[in-house]
């Protein structure tokens, strides 16, 4: 390999392609004219590469005087991030934090500047989201701790009563109350396991998707959950390649949606149950058809909702079942609405890729 320094390279070349080495900056010449920029800066801006090229500093923000700024920023030869305000081409104003220095302080290029731009609007919003999830993390962890007290005090209490002299009759009415909070203590775990395990990140096999398997599995928990009760049973999903969808997530959503199906009340004496599967326009369509079951109000209302938080999904059995779900469909870069009209209720599910 030849030694670095016995290649020349020309100074105009380094500039041109700075910007693909740093992809947050704009090079400047000494005028403070715009000499490149990196393509991120430009989706900041909204502007062309070619509209830039060869402008003014000044024409980032009219009637701000950032060349003056700069210049005086940059007496000592470099500048540490300030905050400056930018206009978009669609004239939208943009906060941006701004560093720059002289190549020269760092090489034998003399003669350009370079400003490293970042996006602070972005970053806010990154922060408030952060701060969101803390609040609702914090919020799940109080929420959690005081469902589990709760009944956990409550067992210890009347354990101890009914070890004191009572009747038989005294005896079975708290063994009894025991009984109803240690089922209440249970459920609360399972809404917590079953939210915790839909966030695991250890499935990501593709490549191996068979429709036969999925059935065969929905019309098992069908079997199952039925009993004695007749349902109907449909499946369809003819002749599709869904290969490029992760098989495990798909069937954990799909027997999730399934198994809280009979979860709800049913308002007919035959229920029809079905699955249908297509591709329609580059995407993949999962409808789920519940005829003869009733969907409560408030779930439509939360699934349908944009804020759908963990803290609301550990409020009951059927919250928890569907935030679980909603973290699948999210999993898979897809999207669910619950449609109630007519005598079926529908999970509608979008994931993207198809043929």
């Amino acid at each position: 390999m030849n030694p670095i320094c016995s290649q020349l390279i020309s100074e105009a070349t380094i500039a041109r392609n700075l910007p693909s080495i740093f992809s947050d900056v704009i090079v400047f010449d000494t005028r403070f004219d715009i000499v490149n920029i990196s393509p991120m800066v430009l989706t900041i801006l909204g502007y062309g590469h070619d509209e830039l090229v060869g402008q003014n500093i000044d024409v980032l923000a009219p009637g701000a005087n950032l060349k003056a700024e700069c210049e005086n920023a940059l007496q000592g030869g470099f500048f540490t991030e300030k905050e400056l305000e930018f206009q978009t081409r669609q004239n939208q104003r943009v906060i941006v934090g701004v560093s720059g220095f002289y190549m020269g302080l760092i090489s034998d290029m003399n003669g350009y500047i370079l400003l490293r731009i970042k996006n602070l609007n972005e970053v806010k919003k990154i922060y408030e989201r952060l701060e969101e999830k803390s609040i609702e993390l914090d919020y799940f962890l109080y929420r959690t701790a005081h469902d589990l007290r709760g009944p956990l005090a409550s067992i210890m209490g009347l354990t101890y009563i009914a070890s004191l002299d009572s009747t038989e009759t005294e005896r079975k009415h708290y063994f009894d109350k025991i009984s109803q909070l240690a089922e209440q203590l249970d459920n609360s775990l399972r809404n917590i396991y079953l939210i915790a395990n839909s966030g695991l990140n250890d499935f990501d096999y593709l490549g191996s998707f068979s429709l036969e398997k999925i059935e065969g599995v929905l019309r098992n928990i069908v079997q199952t959950h039925a009993g004695e009760n007749r349902i109907d049973f449909h499946f369809y999903a003819d002749n599709l390649n869904l290969s490029y969808l992760n098989e495990i997530y798909v069937l954990a959503l799909l027997k999730n949606l399934l198994i809280t199906v009979f979860e709800f009340r049913k308002v007919s004496p035959t229920p029809v149950i079905s699955f249908e599967i297509t591709n329609i326009s580059n995407s993949t369509r999962i409808v789920l058809q519940a005829k003869g079951f009733e969907v409560p109000a408030y779930i439509v209302s939360k699934i349908n909702s944009d804020h759908f938080s963990c803290a609301e999904g550990l409020k009951d059995n059927l919250l928890a079942r569907f935030y679980a779900i909603q973290k699948v469909v999210h999993k898979l870069h897809g999207n669910m609405q619950i449609i109630t009209t007519g005598d079926a209720p529908k999970a509608v599910i979008q994931l993207p890729g198809g043929e």
